[in-house]
């Protein structure tokens, strides 16, 4: 957990797989910057699919 899963949610997108975000999941931004709420990872998510080369 962690920052980590970002590692993760980057991958699954390299994989067209799905990939889920919030609190119960980890508690920082790609950046380490702490989250704020679930709004803030879910805004670093779309901004991740957003900026992925395949979507």
């Amino acid at each position: 957990y962690g920052i980590a899963c970002w590692a993760v949610n980057r991958r699954a997108l390299d994989r067209r797989h799905g990939m889920r975000t919030g609190l119960e999941d980890v508690t920082v931004l790609p950046d380490g910057s702490p989250a704020r709420d679930n709004a803030d990872l879910v805004a670093a998510a779309v901004a991740m699919i957003r900026s992925h080369p395949d979507v």
